[in-house]
């Protein structure tokens, strides 16, 4: 075989694995973090001496929502620092009068604003975070019940989000002063992938508050 024959070869082998490997690293490229499912068992963060401290990581991943071995869907999470993304974001829960510490790290190549970090009717225009910035927020938890946290790429309003914006959602609990709840937290995220776009939080504290989107009711 002559060397020009031999390398026609070679450039039509190349020609042929090229897209394989192409392929190969574009589908690793595109591998994204399993998003676990949150039982809303352990709160997260850090309580010292009257103060939680707590880290929050928005990111892309993978979520299951009918079995771990099912369809998957790409969308945005909430996750805490070291931690795998969790569907629903992890809970903060906190007693009364606790001071809540959090930072937000958005990952993603889009900005994010997320609503909720604050105390009740305190939230004004969200937390602006642009593509892999972090910002720091910090509000006495006073007004004792069940809150939501969320983010959104583009839409202001919870009830518009929609497809991979519809999951970044997580619980905030502040249970009244001296209390000690034996209870199970529900968060039920109704998947806008379906078209439907309503969330519905569930907190048993031994009472009921309702609005628009939240129903909370008590299981004991």
């Amino acid at each position: 075989m002559s060397a020009n024959v031999g390398f026609r070869c070679a450039q039509q082998i190349i020609r042929l694995l090229l897209p394989i490997v192409i392929g190969v690293v574009t589908s690793a490229a595109e591998q994204l973090p399993r998003i676990e499912a949150n039982p809303n068992h352990a709160p997260a963060g850090e309580v010292r001496d009257g103060v939680l401290t707590i880290w929050l990581e928005i990111a892309k991943g993978e979520w299951h929502p009918e079995a771990d071995d099912g369809m998957s869907l790409s969308v945005y999470a909430f996750g805490e620092a070291g931690h795998p993304l969790q569907n629903p974001g992890p809970l903060i829960r906190v007693p009364q009068g606790t001071e809540i510490r959090a930072s937000v790290h958005n990952s993603l190549p889009v900005s994010i604003t997320v609503h909720g970090l604050a105390d009740a009717g305190m939230d004004n225009a969200g937390l602006n975070l642009m593509p892999d910035a972090v910002e720091q927020i910090s509000f006495k938890a006073t007004t004792p019940g069940l809150y939501v946290y969320w983010g959104a790429s583009e839409n202001e309003d919870m009830r518009q989000r929609h497809g991979i914006d519809s999951e970044l959602t997580g619980a905030l609990v502040i249970d009244p002063a001296g209390t000690n709840p034996n209870d199970e937290i529900f968060v039920i995220d109704l998947d806008a992938h379906f078209d439907a776009k309503v969330l519905f939080a569930v907190y048993i504290p031994g009472g009921c508050m309702t609005n628009d989107l939240t129903i909370a009711w008590l299981c004991e």
